[in-house]
């Protein structure tokens, strides 16, 4: 069996998109199913040399990291229920948390030395905990998100040092999408389930997408609220915590939609960029803001934009075409933190392969 440590040669397909001419490079390898992490995931190292990613090229799903220019690939893990989309690089860039079951694991990326950082069978009230893993600003804290009765979910941080976990608040129904804010370690935002959007009757704090919670106080207020006929969806922090952006589609079809950004302080909302026919679906924003990666979400046949906030300019850099059948096969586009790179999943090959778009080599 091959375990942790292993040391593969991923040899780097070098393609053109066909509608487009751009250069794309397939970085994991044919024959197996390997996926790029979600969208607001730090995927890459700082100095950008490397990134990680999910595959089952050994039997199992496991965690990889990739070193771009030489291709070598060493397996990080040997979990026995690695999470897909619960793994993220912590702002030092040298540890990679993920959670394997019950337990989240902290692997370092150069030595593959482990340690545990929150079991949660240990505590009698943590029960299935899920979601991203998503770091404060000083790298402090991760959040999660766990059920403490059925169908009703709640808020949590844990210390990124293993020292405890604590409870911030408890919803109504169900949580998702927590995520601290980058510009005050105290702030989180969430998203609730299920969705009341367009319920037409009830009042606007009940039909919010996300809520903002204060870890100081313990209380949450609705924070992205869009009129009826509209919903907001993946929604994301920009990277200095002053915006948070989200789509804003129209019901039942989708569109026109629109990738909004609001600004935390007054709740202004700025429409960045919108389409009359193409179903945006995930986006991200590069580090300074002026440039957004989006996927849109028609099946089997979808573009991937990157648009000029400044002038809500879009250009095709590329066609993924995936199936977007399952989240293993959802694009969810980002960005290397120079915007050097655009990471992306596409499963139009037959299986889902992780890609890069080079969008400057120096």
């Amino acid at each position: 069996m091959i375990g942790k440590k292993a040391v593969f040669r991923v040899e780097r397909r070098v393609l053109r998109d066909s509608e487009t001419g751009r250069e794309i490079w397939q970085v994991s390898p044919d024959g197996a199913t390997c996926i790029a992490s979600y969208m607001y995931i730090n995927s890459f190292t700082p100095d950008e040399r490397c990134l990680f990613y999910i595959s089952d090229r050994t039997g199992t799903m496991q965690l990889y990291l990739l070193e771009i220019e030489s291709g070598e690939t060493r397996r990080l893990t040997d979990g026995t229920s690695v999470q897909s989309h619960c793994a993220n690089l912590h702002p030092n860039g040298r540890e990679l948390f993920y959670r394997d079951g019950a337990v989240y694991r902290a692997v370092d990326i150069v030595s593959a030395e482990e340690r545990v950082v929150l079991d949660t069978t240990r505590y009698e009230w943590l029960r299935k905990p899920g979601e991203q893993i998503m770091f404060s600003k000083s790298g402090l804290f991760f959040s999660l998100s766990f059920e403490y009765a059925e169908g009703k979910r709640a808020v949590a941080r844990a210390a990124c040092d293993g020292s405890g976990v604590e409870e911030l608040y408890r919803y109504a129904e169900s949580t998702q999408h927590v995520m601290f804010c980058p510009g005050d370690e105290e702030l989180l935002t969430f998203s609730v389930w299920p969705d009341y959007q367009n319920t037409r009757d009830l009042p606007d704090a009940k039909r919010a997408r996300t809520w903002l919670l204060d870890a100081r106080t313990r209380r949450a207020t609705p924070f992205v609220v869009v009129p009826p006929g509209f919903r907001a969806t993946h929604e994301y922090w920009g990277p200095t915590g002053e915006r948070i952006y989200f789509h804003k589609k129209s019901v039942p079809h989708w569109v026109p939609t629109w990738i909004c950004s609001m600004d935390r302080r007054t709740g202004q909302v700025r429409h960045v960029f919108g389409s009359d026919s193409i179903k945006l679906g995930h986006s991200f924003v590069n580090s300074d803001e002026t440039k957004i990666v989006s996927d849109s979400q028609e099946p089997g046949r979808n573009e991937l934009l990157l648009i000029d906030t400044a002038t809500g300019r879009a250009e095709v850099l590329c066609w993924p075409n995936s199936s977007i059948a399952s989240q293993h096969s959802h694009v969810h586009p980002s960005f290397s933190p120079s915007g050097r790179y655009v990471l992306y999943t596409s499963d139009c090959s037959g299986k889902p392969q992780v890609y890069l778009v080079p969008l400057s080599r120096t």
